[in-house]
């Protein structure tokens, strides 16, 4: 009798339960079944990747480490030969305006192995050796040579001024005008608030500028000269590319306004 009586109570209880929390319930189960759907959908459409599972592990945020040969690149329109000269871009020696006398020459090539005299050096630095590459430039153009890239880095004062990961610490270019000075240039940094105001500047030699977005993670190139149109310049990329126009200097490269030069 007691058995009968307390399975009579469990399902008046039971139902009670159903009447007043059954659409709860029901809810419930259905969205679990939704979920699970979609994430054996998401599971199936993963492993149908080429990669598989290893695919999704190579979606997952990275820090940008360096320049490197294959990011996407932004190749200048040619120079129209209808344009009047780029002041500067001659291949030879000369004076600009009031400025030092400085010699033109090809860009180093920062992935180049023959650019640097260890190979441990060429393994570690090459991807961000693009401020280097400029400073070595740079000093070869106004008659102080490197031996190699090597020598770049090593004034470039590591980690604290360049970082194997960041490249160039300082998007200004701090450490690339103390290196020009420790080699006995008058090295400067400026901040140029104007088109003009480059153009006068590169009337007295050229410049080291720093393209924030340029290649996706920042390129460090040297500007030889300017026209109407663009700039002439020398970058280490490897691209071999000699020219940018004002709206590839502002808008992909991502120019900041700030250039290393030496003062005239």
């Amino acid at each position: 009798m007691l058995l009968v009586i307390a399975r009579w109570l469990l399902t008046m209880f039971a139902r009670e339960l159903l009447l007043e929390y059954g659409w709860q319930i029901v809810s419930t189960l259905l969205l679990a079944l939704v979920l699970l759907v979609v994430t054996v959908l998401w599971a199936l459409s993963i492993i149908a990747q080429p990669a598989g599972i290893y695919w999704l592990a190579a979606q997952a945020p990275r820090e940008v480490q360096a320049q490197h040969p294959l990011a996407p690149i932004v190749i200048p329109a040619p120079l129209n030969p209808s344009q009047p000269p780029v002041i500067g871009a001659a291949e030879a020696m000369s004076v600009h305006g009031g400025g030092r006398q400085w010699t033109d020459g090809p860009a180093y090539n920062q992935f180049a192995r023959s650019s640097w005299r260890a190979v441990g050096m060429f393994t570690a630095w090459a991807p961000a050796a693009c401020s280097a590459a400029s400073l070595a430039w740079m000093l070869r153009a106004y008659g102080q040579p490197l031996s190699a890239l090597d020598d770049a880095i090593a004034l470039e004062n590591p980690p604290i001024g360049i970082s194997t990961q960041q490249g160039l610490m300082d998007h200004t270019g701090t450490q690339l005008a103390v290196a020009l000075a420790h080699q006995g240039l008058s090295g400067f940094k400026k901040h140029f608030a104007s088109t003009q105001d480059l153009v006068t500047g590169l009337r007295d030699g050229p410049l080291m500028m720093d393209g924030q977005r340029w290649f996706g993670v920042g390129h460090w190139f040297v500007a030889t000269g300017a026209d109407s149109s663009g700039i002439a310049i020398r970058e280490s990329s490897g691209n071999d590319i000699r020219r940018l126009t004002w709206e590839q200097l502002y808008g992909p490269v991502g120019w900041s306004g700030w250039a290393v030069g030496v003062l005239p």
